[in-house]
């Protein structure tokens, strides 16, 4: 990142801005569904509306997010570049996961 005017530092900044908003609406929703084992679910009608309210701010923030990111990409590292890094990503997030197994 060159200045702190450049479109790169820019970018990153609204991003660690979704990052930020997306952690409040995780909180939100945790905080719900923490006071709703507290209840033991009984009575619980307010809390399912914030979860269902979050559900669908969280997908939007992370639609945009991921926009952002991209635009990031390509103006900190170029386009061709940005590409490849995005098919990396692609690749390891569709690879099967490696977690320890249990042994019986």
């Amino acid at each position: 990142m060159n200045a702190p005017d450049s479109d790169e530092y820019r970018l990153y900044a609204e991003y660690m801005r979704l990052v930020q908003v997306d952690s409040v609406l995780v909180d939100i929703g945790g905080a719900a569904w923490a006071s709703m084992e507290h209840k033991d679910f009984a009575d619980s009608a307010t809390e399912f509306a914030k979860l269902e309210q979050v559900k669908p701010a969280r997908t939007s923030v992370d639609e945009e997010a991921s926009g952002v990111w991209s635009r990031y990409l390509e103006a900190a590292y170029g386009k061709a570049s940005a590409d490849e890094i995005r098919a990396d990503a692609r690749t390891e997030s569709e690879r099967p996961s490696r977690r320890i197994e249990r042994s019986r």
